[in-house]
C-alpha cells in the first residue's frame, strides 16, 4: 500500500516544505517527492506496481491518505 506523508517530513534542497510526498507504506521508502503534484497511479505504474525496496505490491486506498495544511513563512 502506499500512503501520503505530512509536506513537513519532506524539504527541498533550499528548505521549503514539498507538496507532496509518496511512500511505500511497509518499508517507508520514497517513491515519489516533488513540487508537481502526481497522481498514485502514475508512481504505482513507474514502478510496474512493486515496490522497488521491499517488493511489495503498491496499491492505492484513500485510507492511506494525510492531507496536512501547507503552512508558508
Amino acid at each position: 500500500m502506499m500512503m501520503f506523508i505530512s509536506p513537513r517530513l519532506g524539504a527541498s534542497l533550499d528548505g521549503d516544505a514539498l507538496p507532496q510526498k509518496i511512500v511505500c507504506r511497509s518499508c517507508k521508502e520514497v517513491l515519489y517527492e516533488g513540487e508537481l503534484l502526481k497522481s498514485p497511479q502514475d508512481v504505482i505504474k513507474k514502478y510496474e506496481g512493486k515496490c522497488p525496496k521491499c517488493k511489495k505490491e503498491l496499491k492505492f486506498s484513500t485510507e492511506g491518505v494525510e492531507v496536512h495544511p501547507y503552512n508558508t513563512k
